[in-house]
Order: structure tokens, then C-alpha cells, then sequence
């Protein structure tokens, strides 16, 4: 189910994706309010998640979806800084390996940091 979601996120069809995105916040809002759920959750799909989102952001093609995308991507932040995502569980990466950094929210920032930087190459590592 949730591939469909994300698929739907990044459909080009406006109607498509914004039911993606209204059901993908809906269903983050759901998980920041059971940190249990939210654990297992996002040790699954949270990368994937994310990058799909970053991904639909920066394609002018879904830009009437900004709004939407933009609390996507603040609830993904707020479920790693606020420790939502228990800290003894290690969200997987893109090969679906527990990630190798001290905490998820250094692997998230090195995630952001990569991902931006993949979509933008004129932009430079600081």
C-alpha cells in the first residue's frame, strides 16, 4: 500500500498526486502521535519516504503539491529530532541495511545533505 502512495506523490496527473500526498501527511500525522508504530514504521520506508518527497519538491511539475510536500518533510524531521523513532532503532537505508551513523538524526541530515546535492550538482559540499 504505501508504494502506491508514493507513487501517487509523484504522478504527474494533479488529482493523483495530491491524493498521494493528502494521504501520506495523513498518515505521518497518524505516526507522530504512536511512537511505537511510527518505530516500526519508518525503520521500513522512511528513507524511501523522504527522498521521494525531496524528489517531488524539487520537479516544477508538482509544485501545486509545495504546501503538502513541505509538511511531509517537516513531519519526517520531527519524527527523527523529537526522538519519535525510538534511538535503539536504526531506520534502514536505500539498500535496506541498518544505517552505519551514531544516531538517526545524523543519518537523516547526511541523507538530506546527499540528496540535495545528487539533485542539485551545482551545488558544493560544505
Amino acid at each position: 500500500m504505501i508504494m502506491t502512495v508514493l507513487f501517487a506523490m509523484r504522478h504527474e496527473k494533479p488529482e493523483l498526486m495530491e491524493i498521494g500526498l493528502m494521504s501520506m501527511n495523513a498518515l505521518n500525522e497518524i505516526l507522530i502521535s504512536e511512537p511505537p508504530t511510527a518505530t516500526i514504521f519508518y525503520k521500513s520506508f522512511y528513507t524511501g519516504i523522504l527522498r521521494d518527497t525531496l524528489t517531488v519538491m524539487t520537479d516544477y511539475r508538482h509544485m501545486s503539491g509545495f504546501k503538502l510536500q513541505g509538511y511531509i518533510l517537516q513531519n519526517l524531521i520531527i519524527a527523527v529530532s523529537r526522538n519519535i523513532i525510538d534511538e535503539n532503532c536504526r531506520i534502514l537505508d536505500h539498500n535496506e541495511q541498518e544505517h552505519q551513523f551514531a544516531t538517526n538524526s545524523e543519518y537523516v541530515m547526511e541523507l538530506l545533505k546527499g540528496s540535495l546535492i545528487e539533485m542539485f550538482p551545482n551545488l558544493n559540499k560544505v
